[in-house]
């Protein structure tokens, strides 16, 4: 597994360097170590880390807040910690779904849960990366396809026609094929 950055914060100064001295002796990095969930966040959002570990119950921010927070954003994944599984199913949780261990925590618990959600963040990461870049391209497609349908009715061109008059004014003009296809919408508009 990759040596991780990672931030934590906990209601409780003896989990911290609980937790602290776990991580590090697997070679882990610890950037930073919050007992309040506002202290915490911004230090998150400062310091970039790989992986966070938030209690639950942390005053001012809850980790549950944080761990939303940070997953909306798509900083790092988030662990947090409980006291009982009760804790976290007591508030209602809406659709959103978080990983979390139950204290009191073990290294093996804990390294192979950092393992897997470290894991899955990155397999969410790249798909959400190729879902982009699919919708990117297939907009593109859509874009080429109504200027070409703007070309072939407005000057009588062939398909492979307009396409090549699209493909060369992007190469003339040292512009991406999507704007000017844009702009020949655009300007089709007026």
């Amino acid at each position: 597994m990759d040596r991780l950055r990672i931030a934590i914060g906990d209601d409780d100064e003896f989990d911290i360097k609980a937790l602290r001295g776990m991580l590090q002796s697997n070679g882990h990095n610890v950037i930073c170590e919050e007992t309040d969930g506002s202290s915490l966040l911004r230090k998150i959002r400062s310091m970039m880390p790989d992986f966070v570990i938030a209690g639950y119950n942390m005053p001012g921010i809850k980790g549950l807040e944080i761990a939303r927070i940070i997953q909306e954003n798509n900083i790092a994944p988030v662990l947090l910690t409980a006291k009982s599984s009760e804790d976290v199913f007591v508030r209602k949780m809406g659709d959103e779904y978080f990983p979390y261990i139950i204290k009191p925590i073990t290294e093996d618990k804990l390294l192979f849960t950092i393992e897997f959600v470290y894991n899955n963040f990155k397999k969410i990461s790249t798909l959400q990366n190729e879902v982009y870049k699919l919708k990117n391209m297939l907009e593109t497609r859509k874009n080429v396809e109504r200027a070409k349908g703007i070309l072939m009715d407005k000057y009588d061109m062939g398909e492979k026609d307009a396409f090549r008059y699209i493909q060369k004014r992007s190469m003339d003009e040292c512009e991406p094929i999507d704007k000017i296809a844009k702009r020949i919408i655009e300007n089709a508009k007026k």
